[in-house]
């Protein structure tokens, strides 16, 4: 026969194993983190809500919801918080994180980003001075754009870009190339 303390003693520890066991049934679980489905699918809605808060005006609104989707990898996003840092809209304006934002937008072959990274590049605005940089900027842009009027005018500024530099002379609304 079991003495009654040494009966005691197991009782409370069997009751406290099972409370133990019950308490890890109740400890919060790590979600599973989202698939980049969903990942892309949150930053197209942010996208989107940026647009409108944009629309309308609300640049405060639009830049959370455009670094929201452009953290979040979407292209066309990233163009746009470029173009609210270089506009100053909803933020204080900065070449340089504007060029960050392009730069990023640019590796995913955004059209528009391309240009206007270009450009910085060409002028010198939050990136050093780099004519051969812009003149591969504005031919991607070309290549990136539907036919039409930005292929057109991409085009031309790769052109004209190009013949600066071989020239040594400034291309029309372009500083001296390096």
């Amino acid at each position: 026969m079991i003495p009654k303390h040494l009966f005691r003693a197991g009782v409370v520890a069997l009751g406290f194993c099972l409370t133990m066991l019950a308490a890890c049934d109740r400890t919060p679980r790590a979600t599973a983190s989202p698939t980049p489905e969903a990942q892309a699918q949150q930053a197209q809605r942010a996208l989107a809500a940026g647009q409108r808060a944009y629309a309308q005006t609300d640049f405060a609104t639009a830049f959370e919801r455009f670094r929201e989707a452009a953290l979040g990898g979407n292209a066309n996003a990233q163009y746009y918080l470029g173009v609210m840092y270089a506009d100053g809209q909803g933020t204080q304006t900065n070449f340089a994180e504007a060029a960050r934002w392009y730069e990023k937008a640019a590796a995913q072959n955004q059209p528009d980003a391309l240009y206007k990274l270009a450009r910085l590049y060409a002028i010198g605005l939050g990136v050093n001075v780099d004519g051969k940089r812009a003149i591969e900027l504005y031919a991607r842009a070309a290549a990136a754009y539907p036919p039409g009027q930005e292929r057109d005018a991409a085009e031309q500024q790769r052109a004209a870009l190009a013949a600066a530099v071989k020239s040594g002379a400034p291309a029309p609304g372009h500083p001296p190339p390096n």
